[in-house]
């Protein structure tokens, strides 16, 4: 049986990214582990089955395809802000699911850590659009290394 990959010491890295504060605190989060030989940057996009309002038939496919490359660009956009604060061997716009082109790309590249940022969620919250990161922990078979937002400390 291998022994398996010390968690702070990954070759690989996968980080989630998208146009948020969270994932580009994770990206910088990279910097405190030892550097490792690539990081992978990966976006999602979920492009929406569109219908005219009462009526259930679709949406043109001309109008979901403009739509579909309207958010490419987006995520192109954003894996490019990402990568300019750490050079990454890779990076991927994916369409679909968050959690599920996750657990695809963890397939295909095989990271020994996922690097993600909790996005703060509520319990409801949690419940209603379920969690990116609580499924990436349950299917990866890889290390998963979550930063949790730092408390915020108001003043009364």
């Amino acid at each position: 049986m291998k022994p398996p990959t010390a968690p702070l010491n990954p070759k690989t890295i996968l980080i989630p990214v998208d146009n948020s504060s969270q994932a580009e605190d994770a990206v910088r989060s990279v910097r405190a582990l030892p550097l490792p030989e690539r990081v992978l940057l990966v976006h999602t996009i979920s492009v929406p089955q569109l219908a005219y309002p009462g009526t259930g038939m679709s949406v043109d496919h001309d109008f979901s395809g403009a739509a579909e490359k309207a958010l490419r660009e987006e995520g192109i956009r954003i894996l490019e802000k990402a990568a300019s604060l750490l050079p990454p061997e890779c990076r991927n716009v994916e369409s679909g699911s968050p959690s599920s082109v996750i657990q695809e790309q963890i397939s295909r590249l095989q990271p020994q850590l996922v690097l993600m940022r909790t996005a703060g969620r509520s319990p409801l919250q949690r419940l209603a659009h379920g969690s990116v990161s609580h499924a990436t922990i349950h299917h990866a078979p890889c290390s998963v290394l979550l930063i949790r937002e730092p408390p915020s400390h108001t003043q009364a």
